[in-house]
């Protein structure tokens, strides 16, 4: 019986805006101090490698213009 074909995994574009996502808190499960933390916020290519579970659902690349200071949805269609 032949094996089945690889699924090809969805290819996902991570763009980073203001907010939580690109915080580092004290460890990688800090989900409430991380704004204390006093490190500076981490760029999508800085985020990446620390999730490697992700590795397994997408292929993702990272928006070159990240972090983006976007505030609205007209922010985001415009980009």
């Amino acid at each position: 019986m032949p094996e089945p074909a690889p699924q090809r995994l969805p290819r996902l574009r991570l763009m980073i805006a203001p907010g939580t996502l690109h915080s580092r808190g004290r460890d990688r499960m800090d989900f409430t101090r991380y704004g204390r933390s006093g490190k500076p916020r981490m760029t999508g290519e800085e985020l990446l490698p620390t999730l490697p579970e992700l590795g397994a659902l997408a292929q993702i690349d990272v928006d070159a213009g990240n972090p983006h200071e976007v505030a609205t949805h007209d922010d985001l269609r415009r980009l």
